[in-house]
């Protein structure tokens, strides 16, 4: 194990507001395996979680497993390595996490045997911050396997765990709700929410709970033209409300996703198709999802084509949503991550930011959103930019450092490491790295400017039980000096990684 004690910084330390608020993306997965279809969750503790797919072999794949990677330091780095949490006979698919006030995770995934087999619908959880998933506890009730398609989950303050999905138990697919009351050791009878005709299929499910525990769904129900229909359960599921149509469009929608704000204001963003467009709507109710009114479009440029809309509030009651945007849907390879924010309830919303740094021609897709209690976004996506299938990973500045400081000052978080910052020392053109090593242990410590690339490596080799100090004084592996401006520490051993931003003055 590796603790890095103390980071003296003799220079200016500080960061400013940006016209684009995203720090830079961090890779999340170390596997080389195809990655896809992550799912983010923030624990209270602000360790981040993600959890993704992993293909063994290329093409139709051999295997499907679940993988787990997690950040001790708001997503400035993450753990090396990541690791296999769920490991199938064939195929397992995570569809959704979510990480509850005890920080305990909850896992839903499918399994199914073999690709031409159907599949079944599971729920895991772990108490050890994503060291061990014990309860694995099957949640669809069918006598025989059957196609699965999406799943969402909630969990209350009372532990009870809620999860929506849809599946074609009775050939065509519907949307079906179970409930846990014993931490998943069980679930329900399923009951089916889409009630109606039978062939009007029913897909794309989220689920959200308010303040006092109601219960709000949204999905997509396919007749003549696909709407966006609602419901609610004030009762933990036992029963739910008729369903609402959200969306005034009569042409088809999809992607919905829901949040509230407080008790009072219902939100739900989807994607409507016009012409050869698909844009980005937010409808909202304030009257308990009787009527849903205000209908606006979020993304600035009519001539796109918009996917895969995630959702949240912070508790300054801003609404934050990321999708997946092509301009031109014939070209398929030049999909990005983009955000966008409302002050007033989704009412008005700021420009379009483009969340991932790399602009080039490359996929960039399945978005995921979270936040932590001080307002901080969390993106992860599936990307392309080193080849097909990476994690990527990217935040909103962390509250408290966004902040010009100067003197001695102390930075923690949740994290084996601290930072410590300082311009008390006379010197103001160098950079001293104290740390410990607590065995021996092979040890990197790395400066690297803004785009990734190394400048220089300060120690790369094996170290014994002791404390050590490393030095950089503005300069490059060559020997030649580097310009003002802003920089990244990276200190690493076999088992762990941390990095910190840094802006260096001479």
């Amino acid at each position: 194990m590796l603790i890095l004690q103390n980071l003296v910084l003799t220079c200016y330390l500080y960061t400013y507001p940006l016209l684009n608020p995203f720090l830079p993306n961090v890779k999340v997965n170390y596997t080389d395996h195809f990655t896809h279809r992550p799912c983010i969750g923030v624990a209270p503790s602000e360790i981040i979680y993600v959890v993704y797919n992993v293909d063994i072999g290329w093409g139709i794949p051999e295997s499907t497993h679940i993988y787990l990677n997690k950040s001790f330091d708001c997503g400035s780095s993450f753990v090396y390595p990541d690791r296999m949490i769920i490991e199938g006979n064939k195929y397992n698919e995570c569809l959704t996490l979510k990480v509850d006030k005890n920080e305990s995770l909850h896992l839903v995934y499918e399994h199914y045997p073999n690709l031409s087999s159907k599949d079944k619908l599971y729920y895991a959880s772990s108490t050890d911050s994503g060291q061990s998933f014990p309860l694995r506890t099957r949640v669809d009730d069918n006598s025989f396997p059957v196609g699965i398609g999406l799943a969402d989950i909630a969990v209350d303050d009372s532990g009870y765990i809620y999860v929506v999905w849809n599946d074609k138990r009775a050939y065509y697919s519907h949307i079906y709700f179970s409930r846990s009351t014993d931490s998943g050791l069980t679930f329900s009878e399923n009951v089916r929410v889409d009630t109606g005709v039978i062939h009007d299929e029913g897909y794309q499910p989220s689920i959200t709970l308010d303040d006092e525990g109601t219960i709000y769904l949204v999905w997509v129900q396919e007749n003549s033209f696909d709407d966006v229909h609602f419901c609610k359960s004030t009762d933990m599921g036992n029963s739910f409300t008729e369903k609402v149509e959200v969306d005034p469009f009569s042409f088809r929608v999809g992607h919905p996703d829901i949040s509230v704000i407080g008790n009072d204001t219902i939100l739900v963003t989807y994607v409507g198709t016009s012409s050869a467009n698909n844009l980005l709507y937010i409808s909202r109710s304030i009257d308990g999802g009787t009527t849903f009114t205000n209908t606006v479009r979020v993304n600035d440029s009519i001539y796109s084509f918009c996917r895969r809309p995630s959702i949240c509030v912070t508790q300054d009651r801003k609404l934050h949503i990321i999708w997946e945007m092509i301009f031109d849907p014939l070209q398929e390879m030049n999909e990005d991550i983009y955000y966008d924010f409302s002050t007033d309830g989704g009412l008005t919303f700021n420009t379009d930011i483009m969340v991932n740094d790399h602009t080039e021609d490359s996929v960039r897709q399945q978005p995921t959103l979270d936040k932590d209690t001080d307002g901080n976004i969390y993106v992860a996506w599936n990307d392309w930019r080193n080849g097909p299938g990476d994690i990527y990973f990217a935040s909103t500045m962390v509250s408290g450092v966004a902040e010009r400081k100067k003197g001695i000052d102390t930075l923690s978080i949740s994290s084996p490491c601290k930072f410590f910052k300082s311009s008390s020392n006379p010197s103001y053109r160098e950079i001293t790295v104290k740390y410990q090593v607590l065995y021996p242990s092979y040890i990197k410590l790395e400066i690297l400017d803004l785009t990734g690339r190394i400048i220089r490596t300060l120690v790369d080799g094996k170290k014994q039980v002791g404390y050590y100090n490393a030095e950089w004084k503005g300069d490059d592996s060559l020997g030649k000096s580097t310009s003002s401006g802003v920089y990244f520490v990276r200190l690493s051993s076999c088992d762990f990684t941390s990095v910190k931003k840094i802006i260096f003055v001479r």
